[in-house]
């Protein structure tokens, strides 16, 4: 049966869905009232003392339910926590890929929480595990964590957040924050990533060799965590690597060139190119303008023919998400567009003097 309704609980809940967050009220009878709603199954508590719309919720995808918990955290005890890891960095406007989000948020804790870093699991196919849980990772007293402001909200440094994912993730997943955090804050430097990777491997249990070949692989310019991640898989499998966003001439419009996801130039005057499609190109109305699935594919057929005709492309093949996932599948599908590959992926180091990671030589591999 509904509750009878209470303006000011509609009021507070209003407020925080306006300003991205979960309800967090101090007022005794506010949070009483929530409670209640709670248990007649017209609200949700996805953490203890944070309340919110069930269909609201619902409605948000991994990344923004994290959003909407680390501020409603923030709001029901300001200044307790410092945020650290995927959620520092999803806070810092970084593209986190949901999988790290899936162990709930995660805090700087005392010598008591964890010292090493969790290591994420797949994800589930939508939602959290309510209660959400609150992950507490270590810090030395003798190195505390550098801390910036953020809208209000303490997160640790970008350096800390990046070392972190390093150590609780795959090389793809890694990526694709790393493309990220190099796109959104350009200052973030590789020195100190690296410095502070030896510095904490005992602290957190962090590979340094993976840290450098993150640092080495990290392109600003990649376009979204998918194709990170795609790139991050080729890297691993030993394929020659792609150039990112290569434009070439639109007729259509002049001042609007042609955008390709991936280019391969082969010193054999071969021009191959790689295009990711993502259910958001042929579903959200924003990546749409409006056009039908079939004016879609048109005009994409019709562009893949321009680049081969006139801008001197040799092949274009597409691909999807789901064939990045299947590691097997993927490879194949390069394979068979003509991508060179080496005899092992870029993972291991080809060249250990120095530290050095020395590529293939692929226009020996390439007549």
């Amino acid at each position: 049966m509904a509750m009878r309704r209470n303006e000011r609980l509609e009021t507070m809940l209003a407020d925080a869905h306006a300003r991205q967050r979960c309800a967090a009220p101090h007022d005794c009878n506010l949070q009483e009232a929530s409670r209640r709603r709670v248990r007649n199954g017209e609200l949700l508590s996805p953490m203890e003392g944070l309340f919110i719309d069930i269909p609201y919720w619902n409605g948000l995808d991994q990344p923004r339910q994290a959003w909407h918990l680390a501020l409603g955290l923030q709001e029901l005890r300001p200044g307790k926590y410092c945020f650290d890891g995927p959620t520092g960095a999803m806070l810092m406007g970084f593209e986190v890929p949901r999988v790290l989000h899936a162990g709930g948020l995660f805090v700087v804790g005392t010598r008591r929480d964890n010292r090493t870093v969790p290591m994420a699991t797949s994800a589930p196919a939508r939602g959290w595990k309510v209660p959400a849980t609150l992950n507490k990772l270590y810090i030395p007293d003798d190195d505390p964590a550098e801390q910036w402001n953020v809208g209000g909200v303490v997160v640790t440094s970008p350096v800390r957040q990046l070392v972190v994912i390093a150590a609780m993730t795959d090389f793809p997943h890694a990526l694709a924050v790393f493309d990220s955090a190099m796109k959104t804050i350009p200052a973030v430097n590789d020195d100190r990533l690296l410095e502070f990777a030896s510095r904490s491997a005992g602290s957190l249990g962090v590979p340094v060799d993976k840290v450098r070949q993150l640092v080495d692989y990290a392109n600003p310019l990649s376009d979204n965590g998918g194709e990170s991640f795609a790139r991050g898989v080729m890297i691993q499998q030993g394929f020659l690597l792609p150039d990112l966003q290569v434009q070439f001439p639109n007729p259509d419009n002049p001042d609007f060139p042609y955008r390709v996801d991936f280019c391969w130039r082969l010193p054999n005057g071969v021009v191959i190119v790689g295009e990711l499609d993502g259910k958001d190109k042929y579903g959200d109305p924003v990546m749409t303008r409006g056009k039908s699935p079939a004016q879609i594919g048109h005009e994409e057929s019709r562009r893949e023919t321009w680049l081969v005709r006139h801008c001197g492309v040799t092949r274009v093949f597409r691909f999807t998400f789901a064939d990045v996932l299947n590691t097997e599948r993927f490879i194949a599908l390069l394979l068979s567009a003509g991508i060179p590959r080496c005899n092992r992926g870029f993972m291991a180091p080809l060249n250990c003097s120095g530290g050095a990671y020395a590529a293939p030589d692929w226009c020996a591999m390439i007549q």
